[in-house]
């Protein structure tokens, strides 16, 4: 029998044959157990890597609290505390910004400074009456010397006027005298070149021109001290070798004029006064008002979380009334690991997520607070405080708390 036939004999009908695997079969399947071993390997590390870097490296907060920024009323001056007209605010009411919280009402306002100013200007009212009827009464006084002192000024001119008069008419005499002396000294001289008059004739008609002539200088002079001294009147001043350049009706009209300016620099230093005790009185009436009273308002829109003052109560200025969750100004604080703590930095950008929303808010790390031995084992608590931008205008910065999830 052939070799090929005892090798392979025929196949029947239905029966199952096995064929032998070569040696290239065994190397494929001995790779393709190492390429999955391989790849398990990887994905085990893959694996490992994201937990560590979740875990040590990945800077986030789970358990992040969102509200509004704490707001505290403190009471402005001490008194009764009493409630605005309307319902009164209950713990948790969203108040709108300007609603009326609280009325303080301090009725024991000492007021003795009002008082004293009150008097002080009462004083000074009467001192400025005093001086404004002697100012009246001066200027009076001051009238009738002006008169006077008219008068006496006419008087002096015409007195002037008729000694000028008569100042001139002897000038006149005296010229009319020294002409008729130079004209008996010319025929004295002619006499005595002939021989026909004696030498003291002549020596009498040179004195008698010389006389003549010394009269009407001293004429002439006279009437120009008069014309000076009747310039000088109508100014208002009298000079004279007896008499000082001012008459004694304008020495007492000069002291009325001192006097009466005396009187109007008094009346404006006493208005000067009463001025500034006005503004001071009123400055005191409105620091009185604010005293006896104050309102308390919110300024802006929050929620009222917790009333350390009721109604009746007597507060003391400075005192806390209530505390509430100012809306406009969201804020998340979360508890963080030691290696997200020493990550951060103020002023470091910061996403919150609301537990059950998409939408990511922004914002920025406002404070990073670390108490020692606040944590189990004693070891520190870390904390992050972000404020959220208020553009975002989250609703839920009113509420007591919203869950989310802080990354930075």
């Amino acid at each position: 029998m052939p070799d090929d036939l005892r090798l392979h004999p025929p196949r029947m009908a239905g029966q199952n044959t096995t064929t032998v695997a070569g040696p290239e079969d065994g190397k494929r399947r001995h790779g393709l157990r190492r390429l999955l071993r391989g790849a398990l390997g990887l994905g085990l590390i893959a694996l490992a890597g994201f937990f560590l870097h979740d875990r040590f490296y990945r800077l986030e907060a789970a358990h992040a609290v969102m509200a509004g920024a704490p707001m505290v009323l403190r009471a402005p001056l001490g008194g009764v505390l009493e409630a605005p007209a309307g319902p009164a605010p209950r713990i948790g009411d969203i108040l709108p910004a300007g609603t009326p919280f609280a009325i303080l009402r301090n009725p024991r306002v000492d007021d003795s400074r009002r008082a004293e100013l009150m008097a002080q200007l009462a004083t000074a009212e009467a001192e400025r009456i005093a001086l404004d009827h002697r100012a009246a009464h001066a200027a009076a006084e001051l009238a009738e010397a002006d008169r006077h002192a008219a008068l006496f000024q006419q008087t002096r001119t015409a007195t002037l006027r008729a000694r000028l008069a008569e100042v001139e008419s002897a000038a006149l005499a005296a010229e009319a005298r020294l002409q008729e002396a130079e004209q008996a000294l010319r025929r004295s001289q002619s006499l005595h070149a002939t021989g026909n008059a004696p030498a003291a004739a002549l020596d009498q008609a040179t004195r008698a021109a010389a006389v003549a002539r010394a009269e009407r200088q001293a004429a002439v002079e006279r009437r120009a001290v008069l014309m000076a001294e009747l310039e000088a009147a109508g100014q208002g001043v009298f000079a004279s070798e007896a008499a000082t350049d001012r008459s004694a009706t304008q020495q007492f009209r000069d002291r009325l004029r001192a006097a009466a300016a005396e009187l109007e620099a008094q009346r404006l230093e006493r208005e000067a006064r009463l001025a500034a005790l006005r503004a001071q009185l009123q400055e005191e009436a409105g620091r009185l008002e604010r005293l006896r009273q104050a309102e308390l308002s919110l300024p802006v829109a929050a929620r009222l979380l917790h009333l350390a003052a009721r109604p009746g109560e007597q507060v003391l200025p400075g005192q806390e009334v209530a505390v509430l969750a100012e809306c406009g100004r969201p804020e998340v604080t979360a508890a963080v690991e030691a290696h997200v703590f020493r990550g951060l930095r103020l002023g470091q950008a910061a996403r919150f997520r609301p537990a059950g929303e998409d939408a990511a808010l922004p914002g920025e790390v406002a404070a990073l607070r670390a108490e020692p031995g606040r944590a189990e084992g004693g070891l520190p608590r870390f904390e992050v405080l972000v404020r959220l931008s208020p553009e975002s205008g989250h609703a839920a910065a009113c509420e007591s708390g919203r869950l989310g999830r802080l990354s930075f």
